[in-house]
């Protein structure tokens, strides 16, 4: 009998995920609906289209924000008459900050297979990223909605008035705190959005000197659209927080706003090349997509610190409109893919004459 020693990378343990598709729900039944409530239009889109198709949820929870309440509210008549007349039992209105707890410890999610959608148009990252971790507790099958908006401001180059009104704070994630011992030096990895101040809270935060000397400890990911007509937004990017050719941050690198699994590869790359010396600090201020890969990114390397940049509110006239389409990711199994994101850079012993698996185990465990 022989044997190999096999390592698991990225590109092999995600070879089965579910990669983006457009939404087909008709007819479909879940046991519970998640449903942020929202200022932006957009947020009422999935809870029209289970009413047109037919869906059957049992129970219906819409999270609260405590920020921009009065404009969120505004879409609140419209929501609970689509939840209202969707079959099931009553709508309950959950917290954001209780949301977490709830997906955990809710009794209706304890039966493996129980049918989950989320409505990830109204969602933030930080509410986006934490469903994500909570569901990769429970053993439920999770569908992810998403409403592509059909106008993202900016609406073009060169717009001056900022998405975000003032800043909040910066929120540690207890979920993800990171190791934050034994390295050398600081490492941070932005995924910004249209606001500059958001951004440099952030690094000035982790250590001020990552804004006045050391830039090559800063990596910048910048999103790239889908279509071809928003593109230059790339650039807005770049000229809102100084990354031009004369710029000292020079560590910049491009990833898909629409794609989950670029956003992954990309993170994991930068984690990959730096991971030796370095004590990771992650922000995600980009797309609900990339969050959900951010999500899946920070699960496997547990070191990794997430930082959540907050503004005071949002600004109601400088954001999303519209709706082009809207789109699902399915996870049939939140432990399988838990299993899945967990396996990177694991180890297998394989029996090469029946290619079966013997023993398998992080680096940690063989150690």
């Amino acid at each position: 009998m022989r044997y190999q020693l096999r390592k698991i990378d990225l590109e092999s343990a995600a070879l089965g995920l579910p990669t983006l598709k457009p939404l087909s729900i008709r007819g479909a039944h879940y046991d519970v609906g998640i449903f942020p409530l929202g200022f932006e239009d957009r947020c009422l889109a999935l809870a029209d289209r289970c009413v047109k198709d037919n869906v059957t949820i049992d129970r219906k929870v819409v999270v609260i924000y405590p920020g921009n309440a009065k404009d969120n509210e505004t879409n609140w008549p419209q929501l609970s008459e689509s939840l209202g007349k969707i079959p099931g039992n009553g709508v309950e209105r959950v917290s954001v900050q209780d949301m977490r707890s709830w997906v955990l410890n809710d009794s209706h999610l304890g039966e493996s297979g129980s049918r989950v959608i989320v409505d990830t148009s109204g969602s933030s990252n930080s509410l986006t990223m934490r469903l994500v971790w909570a569901f990769l507790e429970r053993d439920v099958s999770l569908t992810l909605g998403f409403g592509e908006a059909k106008q993202y401001f900016p609406l073009e180059p060169a717009t001056k008035r900022p998405t975000a009104r003032g800043m909040s704070g910066l929120d540690v994630s207890v979920e993800h705190p990171g190791l934050q011992s034994g390295y050398s030096r600081d490492s941070v990895i932005l995924v910004p959005g249209f606001d500059k101040d958001r951004a440099r809270k952030v690094l000035n935060w982790v250590d001020p000197v990552l804004l006045t000397s050391a830039y090559d400890q800063v990596t910048w990911v910048l999103g790239v659209p889908h279509l071809k007509k928003d593109r230059w937004r790339v650039d807005e990017l770049r000229a809102i927080h100084e990354l031009g050719d004369n710029s000292p941050w020079h560590n910049v690198t491009l990833c898909s706003t629409f794609d989950y699994l670029e956003s992954w590869r990309t993170l994991e790359a930068i984690y990959q090349d730096r991971k030796s010396d370095d004590r990771f600090t992650l922000s995600p201020m980009g797309s609900k997509l990339q969050a959900i890969g951010s999500a899946l990114f920070c699960h496997s390397r547990s070191d990794v610190r997430v930082v959540f940049s907050l503004p005071k509110s949002y600004s109601t006239k400088a954001y999303s409109f519209g709706i082009r389409r809207l789109w699902q990711l399915d996870f049939e199994s939140t432990q399988s893919l838990r299993t899945t994101v967990e396996s990177v850079d694991s180890l297998e012993v394989i029996d090469t004459d029946s290619d079966q698996v013997l023993l398998s185990g992080t680096e940690r465990v063989w150690q």
